[in-house]
C-alpha cells in the first residue's frame, strides 16, 4: 500500500511538471473517449436498455404474419387477431396494438400525440402496472365505441395535463372525441417500441373514433401488430411451430384472405423487427468508426509518452544505477500512463454528458411520432467508459514503460540520444499506423460524401424545384367539428381546399395520400391484369398512391402513353389507374396497355395512362411497378399537399386550410426538396459522423507525424550541423527533414488504403452510384493525407534547416 501511494505521489509530481503534455492527452483523450461513450449511449438506448415498465421482457415475442410468397412482417386483421389469439393460448398469451398520431386537445392548442389503440389484455401481456388509476382491460375492448376510456403516459402527465394528482376520472379530447383518463401508465413506459414515443393508449373498441379509417370487422383490413407471452414452458421454437400449425387452420378456413399464410415469431427487443437489420449493421458501424478514432489517439498518446521517456532516459538511468528495479520503473510509468487516463475518462463523460443529446438533431423527421431516444449516460455507459479507459490505458502504457524500464543505464549516462533510437523506430511504425486509420475512416466519410453528391445528380423522375409539401389528415376533426353527430370532413373539403390554392396567383397544387421518397414502407397494391387478385392468384404487388388530376403535372412527372386523369373520374365513373413504364412492361410486354383491363385486388380498373418511372423507397432502387388511381376513387383521410409556385406556399398552405377547418394543424410542411432527404438519412448521419470523427483522426495524426519528425530532427540536430558545416544547402536539410515526414505518410496510406479496398464492400448497400473501392474518393484522401503530412512535416524541417552549425555542433 505503501508503495502504491509513493508511486501516486511521484506520478502527480511527474505529470505537473510537464504541462503541455498532460493538457494535451488529456484533451486527446477526453475527444476521443467522449465520442465513444457518447456513441455507445445511443447502442446502449437502443439495443441494451431494458424497456422501463415491462416485466419479463425475456418471454415477449413479436408475431408477424408471412404471406404465400414467403414475405413476412404483415399484419392481421381484428378476426384474423381473435382467432389466432383463442385457439393459441396454450402457447402465447397474444395482444394486438396499433400506433398514430391523433389530435389531443385538453383546453389549451391541439397537439398530436403519439396514440396507440390496444386490445384488452395489452397491458397485462406487457406486464405492464399503473403508477396512478388502473390500466385498459378486457371490459374496455367489447362492444365497438362503448368505452371512451384512455390511459397517459407519466411524460404527457407531467409535460401537458400539469402532474395533476387527480387527473383519473378528468376528460381529454382525442381527435375532437371526449376521452376518461383512467389511469397513468408508470414512468418511462410510452409502448413497447424503443424510439416512438405514446403517449396516450385507448382500446380496440374506440377505433371509430381514435382511427376512423381502420375496419374492425372485416377480415381483408390488415392493420393491427400482434406482441405476445410465451406460456409456461413453452419455447420460441415451440410457439412457432404451434400457432403455425393454427394459421394453417385459419387459411384453410379463409382462403381468400389468408391462402398459405404462416406466423413469423420473433424476439421481442424493442426494435421494430422491419428495421431491426438496418438499425444494428449502422449502430455498428458508428461505434467502430469511434474505436478507430479511440484507437488513434491511443497510438498517438502511445508516441507521446515514448517520446517523454526518451527524454527521461537519464533520470531513469540514474534511478536504476541507484537501486530500483526495472518492474519498478516499469510500473512508476504505468502508473503516470493510468493518471492521464483517469483524467481523460472522467473528461470524456464530461463531453459525452454534453454532446449525447446532440445526436437527436441527426435524427430523421418524416415520422407522424417524432423519433426520441432516452441517451442518459446509465451505469451501463459509465461501466463502459471506465471499462474502455481502463483497457485502453494498460494498452497504451504497457508499451512505452516497458521500453523505458529496458533502457541500459551505463549508455543513458553518457549520452540520452542512444536510448532513444529504438523508440524513434517503434514511434515511427505508430504514427504510420495512425495514417493507416485515419486513411480507413476519411476513405468511409469520402465514399458518403460521394453518395450524397451523386444523389443530387439522380434522376428521381420528378421536379421538386418550386414545389412545397405539408401532411394533412383528416381524422384529426372530430365529426361536425365538435365531437357530436355528424360526418368527417371527406373528398369535398379536399376539393375546396385545390380550388382555394388555384385562386392564388401562380399556384399549382394536387394531392396523393403517398409521395414518392418519403417512406420506408409505403402503401402497396396487388394487381393482375387476367382477374381479380386472390390469395391463389396474388398477382404483382406495385406501389399505390391515389391522387388528384393536376399531380402529374405538379411534380412534371412526363405522360408517355394516354392520358391522366381528369375531373370526371369521380366515384361514380368507370374506375381507372394510371401506371408506370416498369408496371406497364411486366405485365403487357411489347404493347401499349393503354385501354387494357387491370385487376386492383378485387377491383377491375381500366389503364388510361402511362407516366414515366420515378423512385419510390430509395434513389439507389431499380424502378418499382406503380399504380395510381383517382382520389376520387381511392379517398384516404390522410393525404400529403403538393403546391408548386413562388413566394412564400406554406403560408398559402395555412390560410387556405385554416379557412376551411381551423382545428386542422399542418404537418411536416417544408419544401419538396427537404422532405424527400428522410430517403438519404443513412447516408447523411454516417457521412456526417465519420467525416467528424475522421477530422478527428486527421488532427491526431497530423500531431503524431509532427511530433515524430520534429523528435527525429531533434536526435540528428549533431548531424544537421555537420552537414551544413560540409557544405549542404539548407533545401538539402528541409527536403531531407521533409522526406523523413512524408514516407511514413505514404507507408500508412497504402497501408490504409489496402485495409480500406478490404472493409468498404462491406457498406455498398448504403451507396449510391459510387463504387465501394471508388478510385476519386481514394485519391482524393491520399492527396489530402499528403498535404496535410507535407505541412506537419514542413515546420521542424525549416526548423532543423536553420539551425546554427557551431551550436549544432556542441549539441548534446
Amino acid at each position: 500500500m505503501e508503495s502504491l501511494r509513493r508511486d501516486l505521489h511521484q506520478a502527480a509530481r511527474s505529470l505537473l511538471r510537464s504541462p503541455a503534455l498532460t493538457v494535451t492527452a488529456v484533451l486527446t483523450l477526453a475527444v476521443a473517449l467522449g465520442a465513444n461513450t457518447t456513441l455507445f449511449s445511443l447502442v446502449n438506448a437502443i439495443l441494451l436498455r431494458r424497456l422501463p415498465g415491462i416485466a419479463e421482457p425475456a418471454s415477449l415475442v413479436n408475431v408477424h404474419r408471412s404471406a404465400a410468397d414467403g414475405t413476412t412482417l404483415h399484419s392481421f386483421s381484428h378476426p384474423d387477431y381473435g382467432d389466432l389469439s383463442e385457439r393459441g393460448r396454450r402457447f402465447a398469451e397474444l395482444a394486438a396494438f396499433n400506433g398514430r398520431g391523433t389530435s389531443l386537445g385538453t383546453g389549451g392548442a391541439p397537439e398530436i400525440v403519439g396514440t396507440q389503440l390496444v386490445s384488452g389484455n395489452y397491458f397485462d401481456v406487457l406486464g405492464v402496472r399503473p403508477l396512478r388509476g388502473r390500466l385498459i382491460g378486457a371490459s374496455d375492448d367489447g362492444a365497438p365505441g362503448a368505452s371512451p376510456v384512455a390511459v397517459v403516459s407519466h411524460s404527457l402527465w407531467q409535460r401537458r395535463l400539469g402532474g395533476d394528482p387527480g387527473i383519473v376520472g378528468q376528460t381529454i379530447r382525442l381527435n375532437g372525441f371526449p376521452f376518461t383518463v383512467v389511469g397513468v401508465a408508470p414512468e418511462g413506459f410510452q409502448g413497447h417500441f424503443l424510439g416512438f414515443p405514446f403517449d396516450v393508449f385507448v382500446p380496440l373498441s374506440m377505433a371509430a373514433q381514435a382511427a376512423p379509417d381502420e375496419d374492425l370487422a372485416a377480415r381483408d383490413a390488415q392493420w393491427l401488430e400482434l406482441v405476445g407471452r410465451l406460456s409456461p414452458g413453452v419455447s420460441r421454437a415451440q410457439a412457432q411451430a404451434g400457432l403455425a400449425g393454427i394459421m394453417a387452420g385459419l387459411a384453410r378456413e379463409h382462403p381468400q384472405t389468408l391462402r398459405g399464410a404462416s406466423v413469423d415469431v420473433r424476439a421481442m427487443t424493442g426494435v421494430d423487427d422491419s428495421l431491426r437489420r438496418g438499425v444494428v449493421g449502422f449502430l455498428a458501424l458508428v461505434q467502430v468508426a469511434g474505436l478507430l478514432v479511440l484507437l488513434i489517439a491511443c497510438v498517438n498518446l502511445a508516441g507521446l509518452l515514448l517520446a517523454r521517456a526518451a527524454g527521461r532516459a537519464r533520470e531513469l538511468a540514474v534511478r536504476m544505477a541507484l537501486g530500483a528495479g526495472r518492474g519498478a520503473i516499469a510500473r512508476q510509468l504505468m502508473t503516470e500512463t493510468l493518471g492521464l487516463f483517469v483524467l481523460g475518462g472522467v473528461a470524456g463523460v464530461a463531453v459525452a454528458f454534453w454532446t449525447a443529446d446532440l445526436l437527436h438533431a441527426f435524427l430523421p423527421t418524416a415520422f407522424p411520432i417524432p423519433l426520441r431516444f432516452d441517451l442518459r449516460l446509465d451505469g451501463r455507459v459509465l461501466t463502459f467508459a471506465a471499462a474502455v479507459t481502463a483497457l485502453t490505458g494498460l494498452v497504451c502504457g504497457l508499451v512505452p514503460a516497458l521500453q523505458a524500464s529496458r533502457v541500459d543505464p551505463l549508455p543513458a549516462l553518457k549520452d540520452s540520444r542512444l536510448a532513444g533510437t529504438p523508440r524513434l523506430r517503434l514511434r515511427s511504425a505508430l504514427v504510420a499506423g495512425q495514417v493507416a486509420l485515419t486513411t480507413l475512416l476519411l476513405v468511409g466519410a469520402g465514399l458518403f460524401l460521394r453518395t450524397l453528391q451523386t444523389a443530387r445528380t439522380i434522376d428521381p423522375g420528378f421536379d421538386t424545384e418550386g414545389v412545397h409539401a405539408a401532411r394533412l389528415d383528416l381524422t384529426l376533426l372530430a365529426r361536425g367539428g365538435s365531437g357530436g353527430a355528424g360526418e368527417r370532413p371527406t373528398l369535398t373539403f379536399y376539393d375546396q381546399l385545390i380550388a382555394g390554392l388555384a385562386a392564388e396567383p401562380g399556384v399549382e397544387s394536387s394531392l396523393a395520400t403517398s409521395i414518392p421518397l418519403r417512406s420506408l414502407a409505403p402503401p402497396t397494391a396487388d394487381v393482375r391484369a387476367d382477374g381479380p387478385v386472390s390469395a391463389s392468384e396474388p398477382g404483382l404487388t406495385a406501389a399505390l398512391s391515389a391522387v388528384t388530376p393536376a399531380y402529374f403535372e405538379t411534380l412534371r412527372v412526363p405522360l408517355v402513353g394516354g392520358r391522366a386523369f381528369v375531373s370526371a373520374d369521380t366515384p361514380t365513373s368507370r374506375p381507372v389507374a394510371v401506371v408506370n413504364e416498369t408496371l406497364a412492361r411486366r405485365v403487357w410486354p411489347g404493347r401499349s396497355p393503354v385501354g387494357e383491363r387491370l385487376w386492383q385486388g378485387a377491383a377491375q380498373r381500366q389503364v388510361v395512362g402511362v407516366v414515366r418511372d420515378v423512385k419510390v423507397r430509395s434513389l439507389g432502387e431499380d424502378p418499382q411497378p406503380q399504380i395510381y388511381v383517382p382520389l376520387a376513387q381511392g379517398f384516404r383521410p390522410r393525404a400529403r399537399l403538393l403546391v408548386r409556385g413562388e413566394g412564400d406556399l406554406a403560408a398559402a398552405v395555412r390560410r387556405q386550410v385554416a379557412t376551411l377547418a381551423p382545428d386542422l394543424p399542418v404537418m411536416e410542411s417544408s419544401p419538396l426538396r427537404e422532405a424527400i432527404t428522410f430517403a438519404l438519412f443513412p447516408q447523411r448521419m454516417a457521412a456526417a459522423i465519420a467525416g467528424a470523427l475522421g477530422a478527428l483522426g486527421l488532427a491526431l495524426a497530423a500531431t503524431g507525424l509532427y511530433g515524430v519528425v520534429a523528435y527525429s530532427a531533434t536526435q540528428r540536430t549533431r548531424e544537421m550541423g555537420v552537414r551544413l558545416a560540409l557544405g549542404a544547402r539548407r533545401a538539402d536539410v528541409t527536403a531531407l527533414v521533409l522526406g523523413r515526414g512524408l514516407r511514413l505518410t505514404l507507408a500508412g496510406v497504402a497501408a490504409g488504403g489496402v485495409l480500406a479496398a478490404a472493409l468498404t464492400p462491406a457498406v455498398r448497400g448504403m451507396l449510391y452510384g459510387v463504387s465501394p473501392t471508388d478510385g476519386p474518393t481514394f485519391l482524393a484522401v491520399g492527396l489530402l493525407m499528403t498535404a496535410v503530412a507535407a505541412l506537419a512535416s514542413y515546420l521542424p524541417a525549416r526548423r532543423a534547416s536553420r539551425v546554427d552549425p557551431l551550436v549544432a555542433l556542441r549539441y548534446e
